[in-house]
């Protein structure tokens, strides 16, 4: 799963985040009894990663490149709405 998920080009952030959910419901599954080990933990994805050299290339820099405006919105927002009172 994790190997095709980087074939279709998915980044690092993203295969985490299934590989999380995933062996989240394993957890859940031996807490109810459905399984008796959760194979998530050790699981990994033997595929290199759309975005594992990118790091400091284009994609890194146009999050980073947004993410100021964003944080001045959502400060703006929180401002707005404590002192909305």
């Amino acid at each position: 799963m994790l190997g095709q998920l980087a074939k279709d080009k998915q980044g690092d952030r993203t295969i985490s985040h299934a590989k999380w959910i995933a062996s989240s419901i394993y957890k859940h599954a031996i807490a109810t009894g459905f399984a008796s080990q959760n194979p998530w933990p050790n699981a990994q994805c033997l595929v290199k990663t759309a975005y594992s050299d990118d790091v400091n290339g284009g994609f890194q820099r146009d999050v980073n490149g947004h993410s100021g405006d964003v944080n001045k919105v959502g400060a703006q927002r929180r401002w707005d709405y404590n002192h909305a009172r």
